[in-house]
C-alpha cells in the first residue's frame, strides 16, 4: 500500500539541500492544486495525500472519474504503515512527511547519496559511458562537467553556442546560454552556482531537434533497474515542460520508428537496455522508485537523425510516467495530449474550465476520434475550486 505525496517542489528543496526549505508562492500553489495528480497513478488501497481542504472534493471528483478506490488524506494529517511515495526524496519532504505522521521514510545517509546522484554530473559520466560502448550507432550530444569558470570559459569557447546547467536543478530550470564567450550577468550566475554546487554542466546546443522523449524506468529495491515505457513530450522554446503525448507504446514507436525517414527501432531498443543496465550498476542498492531519462532526436547537418541518448536524468517521479498510466485509459488507436494549464488570477480556471468533465472510464467510446482533429475536446485530470491557478488535462 502506498502513501502518495507530490511534492513538485522536489528540485528546488534538493538544491537548497534544508530541512525548513519554503518554496516559491507559486510553486506551493502548483503541489496544492497538483497533488491530486497521483490519483492516476495509485491502486485500491493506496492513500493520496491532498490539500486538507480538498479532501472531499477530491473524493466526489474521482468518485465521477471511475477512481473511487483509493483514499484521500490531508497532506498535514499522514497515515503510518505505508510505503512513502513522493514525487521525489529531499530532506524538506522526508522531514515535512515524518512531521505529519507518515513512516517508512529513508535516512539521512540516503538522502545524502540521492541528491549526489541527482546532480546532473551523473547524466554526463552515462552519455559518455553510452558513446563508448555504442560508437557504432547514430548518437549524438557531448556534455562536460566543470568545476572553474577557467574550465568553462575554455569548454564554451571551443563549443561556441552552448547550454550551461546548474548540477542541481528541475529539467528546464537552471539552465543558461552562452554565445562563444562569458559575460555579466551570466558570470556572476555561474559564480554562484560554483560556490554552492561546485561545479556546473556545459553542452553544445543541438540544432534541428525533431522530437523530445524519454526512457521511463523503475528501481527496485532489490537493486534492479527495469524499463517500463517509452514517453514523448514537449517542451518550449525556454526549455519548460508543456505536456506529453498519450498513445499506446505500439503507435509512440510507430510515430518515432517507423518510415524510411524515421529512427531505426533497433538502436533505441540496444540504447534503452544498456542504459538500464548503467542505471542498475549506478542505482543498485541506493535508489528505489521511479526515474526517467530523457532523450531527444535529432538532424545533424548531412540531415541523418541521430538519438542524442542522455540529456538529462530525472530520480523521481516523471510527467512521463503518469503518461503511461493515462494512455492505459485510451482505446487503442487514439492519440490524446496531457497538459497543465495556468492562469495566476484566482477563479480564471474555474470559470474557462466550469463545463468541463473529468476524465473517465465511461468515456471511451466518445474519445474514440481521428487523433488531433480540428474539434478538440479535453477532460480534466484533476479538480477545481475557485481559488485553483494550475489544472491538469487531456485533450483530444
Amino acid at each position: 500500500m502506498n502513501l502518495f505525496y507530490f511534492n513538485y517542489s522536489h528540485e528546488l528543496a534538493l538544491a537548497n539541500d534544508r530541512v525548513n526549505y519554503y518554496s516559491p508562492v507559486h510553486v506551493r500553489c502548483m503541489e496544492r492544486d497538483l497533488m491530486p495528480l497521483a490519483t492516476w497513478l495509485a491502486h485500491p488501497d493506496d492513500v493520496v495525500a491532498v490539500a486538507e481542504d480538498r479532501v472531499a472534493l477530491c473524493r466526489d471528483f474521482y468518485a465521477v472519474a471511475g477512481l473511487d478506490a483509493c483514499q484521500f488524506v490531508p497532506a498535514d494529517s499522514l497515515p503510518s504503515g505505508y510505503e512513502p511515495c513522493p514525487w521525489g526524496l529531499d530532506r524538506h519532504v522526508v522531514w515535512q512527511m515524518r512531521k505529519n505522521g507518515a513512516d517508512g521514510l529513508p535516512s539521512d545517509e540516503t538522502l545524502r547519496t540521492i541528491r549526489a546522484l541527482s546532480s546532473r554530473r551523473l547524466a554526463v559520466e552515462l552519455l559518455v559511458e553510452l558513446r563508448n560502448r555504442l560508437s557504432d550507432e547514430p548518437l549524438c550530444g557531448e556534455s562536460f562537467f566543470c568545476q572553474s569558470e577557467d574550465e568553462i570559459s575554455a569548454v564554451v569557447s571551443r563549443l561556441g553556442r552552448t547550454v550551461l546547467k546548474a548540477p542541481l536543478s528541475g529539467s528546464g530550470r537552471g539552465l543558461r546560454f552562452a554565445e562563444s564567450c562569458l559575460s555579466e550577468p551570466l558570470t556572476g550566475w555561474l559564480k554562484n552556482t560554483l560556490k554552492t554546487q561546485g561545479g556546473m554542466v556545459v553542452e553544445p546546443f543541438l540544432e534541428g531537434k525533431v522530437h523530445d522523449l524519454a526512457c521511463e524506468f523503475v528501481a527496485g529495491a532489490d537493486g534492479t533497474v527495469r524499463f517500463v515505457g517509452l514517453s514523448v513530450f514537449f517542451i518550449s522554446g525556454r526549455c519548460s515542460y508543456e505536456g506529453n503525448l498519450l498513445a499506446s507504446q505500439r503507435r509512440l514507436r510507430h510515430r518515432l520508428f517507423e518510415g524510411p525517414d524515421a529512427f531505426p527501432e533497433p538502436v533505441f531498443n540496444r540504447v534503452a537496455e544498456e542504459l538500464r543496465i548503467l542505471l542498475q550498476q549506478r542505482l543498485g542498492g541506493h535508489y528505489a522508485g521511479p526515474l526517467g531519462v530523457d532523450m531527444m532526436l535529432v538532424r545533424d547537418a548531412e540531415d541523418m537523425l541521430r538519438l542524442h541518448p542522455c540529456v538529462e536524468i530525472n530520480l523521481r517521479h516523471t510527467m512521463g510516467h503518469v503518461a503511461l498510466h493515462l494512455s492505459q485509459r485510451l482505446p487503442a488507436e487514439t492519440e490524446a495530449r496531457f497538459s497543465v494549464d495556468y492562469n495566476q488570477t484566482s477563479g480564471e480556471l474555474c470559470r474557462i474550465w466550469k463545463d468541463r468533465s473529468p476524465f473517465s472510464f465511461s468515456q471511451d467510446a466518445s474519445l474514440v476520434d481521428e487523433p488531433f482533429s480540428s474539434v478538440r475536446r479535453r477532460w480534466l485530470l484533476t479538480p477545481l475550486c475557485r481559488d485553483t491557478n494550475y489544472v491538469a488535462y487531456v485533450e483530444v
